[in-house]
């Protein structure tokens, strides 16, 4: 068992979840870079969000043993002379709160609002998956499908909002859609020639989104685009071997323009190959 910490004074300007609640959490604060400026100028200081502790327990069985163990979220043995304040300082506080809304049947469109940005629907069901309260979030899930796939379906989606899909679209269960994001992510995205990492347009890892399975992903993804890349150079070290067989003069009538001929028809057919694959011939 942890001593508990001393925490700071509940700030004046909390949001009343449940006004009788007996619990404070103090959202935000220390969470990553945003690559993506979703949290406007302001919003990544602490908030702190008055609910009821047994609400929490009922809705996630993480908040359950954390509340009620020996563990510093613990309420404290003075309650309520001294408040009952838990911090969660790399959780987003606006996604956080729709799951705070959620767990005490605040489920009206003004609390749960079913049109929200693709990243802040990424973010919660990435929070929903850390707190095990994922089956909550059932009567959202085709509204919240429905952005996720219309962001995907313009003509060059960013490889920012591909990754953040494909985390929705396995976290909802819409097999086509998991599978199309998978194989735009695999031939758009670019890799850092420093890192080795996987990068959005801007040159910001994708490893920075919010999403679920990230690690496993990426990884999968790299893996993929080398042994691919393996394969493709091995077939062009073929190619070149027969440009380089090939003499000045033909071997059969030792004429110089049917050895530059038939180079020619084997570039030309090398060209070919590449372009079927989708792969243009920078000639890097």
């Amino acid at each position: 068992m942890t001593d508990r910490q001393l925490q700071p004074a509940i700030s004046p300007d909390v949001t009343d979840i449940d006004p009788n609640g007996d619990l404070i959490l103090r959202v935000g604060a220390e969470r990553p870079v945003n690559v993506y400026d979703m949290i406007e100028e302001g919003d990544d200081r602490a908030h702190d969000f008055r609910v009821c502790s047994r609400a929490m327990a009922r809705a996630s069985e993480v908040f359950q043993r954390m509340l009620n163990g020996p563990f510093i979220e613990r309420k404290p043995d003075n309650f309520p002379e001294e408040p009952w304040i838990v911090s969660l300082p790399e959780d987003d506080l606006t996604s956080f709160e729709t799951l705070l809304n959620i767990a005490h049947g605040r489920t009206s469109e003004e609390h749960v609002p079913t049109a929200l940005p693709l990243w802040c629907i990424s973010v919660i069901f990435t929070l929903a998956n850390k707190y095990l309260i994922s089956p909550l979030l059932y009567p959202w899930l085709n509204p919240w499908n429905e952005v996720a796939t219309a962001a995907v379906l313009i003509e060059r989606p960013s490889p920012g909002d591909l990754f953040l899909t494909h985390g929705v679209s396995w976290h909802i269960g819409n097999i086509p859609l998991f599978i199309r994001t998978l194989n735009q992510l695999a031939f758009t995205t670019s890799v850092d020639p420093k890192t080795g990492d996987l990068i959005d347009g801007y040159g910001n890892p994708l490893s920075n989104y919010t999403s679920l399975d990230t690690n496993h992903l990426l990884d999968a993804i790299k893996n993929g685009r080398r042994m691919f890349i393996q394969n493709l150079v091995s077939h062009l070290h073929k190619w070149l071997d027969r440009f380089r067989w090939l003499a000045a003069e033909c071997p059969h009538c030792s004429k110089a323009e049917c050895g530059q001929y038939a180079q020619t028809k084997l570039l030309d057919n090398l060209a070919n190959c590449i372009n079927r694959g989708d792969i243009p011939p920078t000639g890097k």
